[in-house]
């Protein structure tokens, strides 16, 4: 039976790469790549030869195209591994159309999930807020009406179900989501900042709304970097005490 594994690789600290995702990568003659050469860096990094593997692009806008290719090579008794350019693949990264057609075809093959480095529970174990009930909603929407639409969103539904709600922003809309949040959700809404995760210059800024609002507005948008993770919870049994 062919085996599909799900290879987590490090978010920044080439070291939180597993020994069992080490082998696997070693060993398996063909590997989804979300990018080639990021996942080539990373090969080389763990001296892992790569020259007689074959590495495919399998990203975001194209894997469902390359999804009967893929079921081909595995339908051939070959064991693949997916992985994407940081971070558990299939969590806001490609892989869910393969695992699906996986299971939903009854598909011969092994679904094998490894554990490792991941942003989302990284932050969530960072912020201080509780994390007995968490909430992922991926990146925020783009489209101001659709940033809003989203917030509102979380703001009824934290009105029944008390949650710990992560997502992900870039450094160019950083400032309008903060200044949305502050306006759906209020500027005394308990905020964690993450930025860096892992790398050398991690940073994990504690607060509310209106600190982090009050921090980015003194900072010049040419000097935010990378890109960060947002840990909030809008109504919580344990207060955030900066």
């Amino acid at each position: 039976m062919a085996k599909l594994f799900i290879v987590p690789t490090p978010i920044g600290n080439l070291q939180d790469i597993t020994l069992r995702a080490v082998e696997i990568l070693k060993n398996v003659s063909v590997i989804l790549s979300e990018d080639t050469r990021v996942t080539k860096k990373l090969l080389s990094g763990l001296k892992i030869d790569y020259k007689d593997k074959k590495i495919l692009n399998y990203f975001e806008h194209n894997e469902r195209d390359k999804l009967k290719d893929v079921l081909v090579i595995l339908d051939g008794g070959y064991d693949v591994a997916l992985v994407s350019d940081a971070g558990m693949p299939l969590i806001n990264d490609p892989g869910f159309p393969l695992v699906r057609a996986i299971r939903e075809l009854k598909k011969n093959v092994d679904i094998v999930v490894l554990p490792g480095a991941s942003a989302v529970l990284c932050a969530l174990a960072a912020s201080g807020l509780p994390t007995d009930r968490f909430t992922f909603l991926g990146y925020v929407p783009r489209k101001p009406n659709d940033k809003k639409k989203m917030l509102k969103a979380v703001k009824r539904a934290s009105e029944n179900i008390k949650s710990t709600y992560i997502v992900f922003e870039t450094k160019h809309r950083l400032e309008s989501t903060l200044l949305m949040m502050k306006l759906i959700l209020g500027g005394s809404t308990p905020l964690s900042v993450c930025k860096e995760l892992t790398k050398v210059h991690e940073k994990v800024e504690y607060g509310t709304v209106q600190d982090a609002v009050d921090k980015i507005s003194a900072i010049n948008a040419g000097d935010l970097k990378g890109e960060y993770v947002l840990v909030f919870a809008v109504h919580t049994d344990s207060p955030f005490t900066p």
